[in-house]
């Protein structure tokens, strides 16, 4: 699944949309999310997607890795 995530987009919406997506594919079919979700990996605030990502058993494989200059990971 390629997604982006505007900044302007509630993470609750993007989520509700993502989570209804990922449930109409059938159970055995194995999933990757890719995008840019607008979310600091890095950061040490509450990650609202990132949280929910891992209570559906994803992973953030590019964590606490930055991708830009100032230190921070928002893809």
């Amino acid at each position: 699944i390629v997604c982006y995530r505007s900044p302007d987009l509630r993470k609750d919406a993007f989520l509700s949309s993502l989570c209804y997506l990922i449930d109409s594919l059938p159970k055995d079919t194995p999933v990757i999310i890719i995008g840019d979700i607008n979310e600091n990996s890095c950061s040490n605030k509450l990650k609202v997607i990132e949280s929910k990502f891992s209570t559906m058993n994803f992973r953030n494989i590019f964590q606490n890795i930055p991708t830009t200059k100032h230190g921070t990971s928002l893809d």
